[in-house]
């Protein structure tokens, strides 16, 4: 449907039996974490014709009170980006979650490495005002210096609207867009950056 593909896809709860299972899109390399002795997972996707070049980050996983998967971009002319995606589950300790994830926004901010962080967070943004671990959530990465690119719920059906999927970065770049893609093809809304070139070129 897109006219435009994307580089490089996440996608959370994919029900990967383990990490060589094959669930191909067309014209992409995909790289999975399956959830061990449970339905979930998570997974990277890469355009094939990108010929991008990576290494496994598996020391940045949040494993502990979540499904992750990171990788780092490694290419001659640009600076090293890592690209992280998180599923977090609905009965998770947010706190536990949010003491993991300092470690990873640490250990990125030390090695001053561009970074973007998809996912399914399972917060409610929405209620940031009323949920004290929501708003150590949003505490925690503003003080590491990342914020979140998506501003509207993501999950909406006839008896709630919930936002709980983004995309979290350390790159503030104005040039970048960000939204949602309002199409029916899961229970929650696909969110996506477009990264400008000026940023893909720093």
């Amino acid at each position: 449907l897109l006219s435009n593909k994307p580089s490089i896809i996440a996608v959370t709860e994919t029900w990967a039996v383990s990490d060589n299972d094959s669930l191909p899109i067309p014209g992409y390399a995909s790289i999975l974490k399956a959830r061990k002795g449970k339905t979930g997972g998570v997974g990277l996707y890469l355009q094939d014709q990108l010929d991008l070049k990576y290494k496994l980050r598996p020391d940045l996983s949040v494993d502990d009170q979540a499904e992750s998967l990171f990788i780092q971009l490694t290419n001659n002319k640009q600076k090293s980006i890592i690209i992280g995606v998180i599923y977090r589950p609905p009965d998770a300790d947010v706190e536990k979650f949010n003491d993991n994830l300092e470690q990873v926004l640490k250990t990125v901010t030390k090695e001053h490495r561009p970074c973007y962080l998809m996912g399914d967070y399972n917060i409610n943004l929405l209620k940031q005002d009323k949920h004290l671990p929501t708003r150590h959530f949003l505490d925690t990465l503003l003080a590491y210096g990342f914020y979140p690119l998506i501003n509207k719920p993501t999950r909406i059906t006839t008896e709630s609207v919930t936002f709980i999927d983004n995309i979290l970065t350390n790159v503030h770049d104005l040039n970048s867009k960000s939204g949602l893609w309002i199409v029916d093809i899961s229970d929650h809304l696909p969110i996506f950056t477009i990264i400008s070139e000026r940023t893909t070129n720093s």
